[in-house]
């Protein structure tokens, strides 16, 4: 029965994300055309999402997850300090579209409830992202403090929304900021 839900809750997560794409706008994707979507009545649905904001939630929960995935797997022992900006750039571009069509779009109709908790989830995923990317520079014998990458990603969702470096003048950039020699 649990695994029956997990696969239905994953459907409509789908659904949901298809329709998203095809309105490039979450506030437009309606709860019975998730359901009409999944093949599932408007009550089953709020068996398993009790409101859109729940399953916002969940979907932006997801997506910092799958963010995190990636980039472990994108990193690797050999990986340069100049590939963690590329696959870090990469990385956040995607999910950045993604955030700004999701909950960007909706920001506005959220009450204050929703928007301290997505902070606090944000916090929570920006503190492991900023622990996973400080391990990996370990392992290439880049110290940099917390503070440091944090600013590192802030940088480079600044050049992402700017474009205004390439990602290899950017890098450039970084190497001379914090005295990294080439690799």
């Amino acid at each position: 029965m649990k695994l029956k839900k997990e696969i239905i809750k994953k459907q409509i997560k789908e659904e949901t994300m298809n329709l998203i794409e095809k309105y490039q706008n979450f506030d437009k994707v309606s709860i019975r055309e998730i359901a009409r979507e999944c093949n599932i009545s408007l009550g089953n649905f709020y068996t398993y999402y009790p409101s859109k904001k729940v399953l916002l939630m969940d979907l932006m929960k997801e997506h910092w997850d799958l963010f995190l995935v990636k980039l472990k797997t994108n990193l690797s022992a050999k990986t340069s300090f100049r590939e963690l900006v590329i696959v870090l750039s990469i990385n956040l571009e995607n999910f950045l579209n993604l955030f700004s069509v999701i909950f960007l779009s909706n920001h506005k109709k959220l009450d204050d409830d929703f928007k301290t908790k997505s902070k606090k989830y944000h916090q929570e995923y920006n503190r492991e992202l900023v622990v996973e990317i400080n391990s990996f520079l370990k392992k290439i014998d880049v110290n940099l403090s917390d503070e440091d990458v944090l600013f590192l990603i802030t940088a480079i969702i600044g050049n992402i929304k700017t474009k205004y470096l390439s990602i290899s003048d950017f890098t450039k950039q970084i190497y001379k900021l914090y005295n990294i020699k080439g690799d």
